[in-house]
């Protein structure tokens, strides 16, 4: 999961917000993404809206 950390980073970073705000935006609890470093899989919903806030693919966040 590093890799698609990275790619969601990347994409905030290009829209100048945060993880948090990509977090409440999508309407996802606070720290969901940083706890996917950790293992955590996240469901497909749940990355969908978070593409959906990024105005980007589930593909793209996965391989960049």
């Amino acid at each position: 999961m590093p890799e698609l950390i990275e790619n969601i980073k990347k994409k905030a970073n290009e829209q100048r917000i945060t993880i948090h705000q990509v977090e409440m935006n999508a309407g996802i609890a606070n720290g969901s993404i940083s706890s996917w470093r950790k293992g955590s899989i996240p469901r497909i919903d749940t990355l969908q809206k978070v593409a959906n806030t990024l105005g980007c693919t589930i593909d793209e966040l996965m391989n960049g």
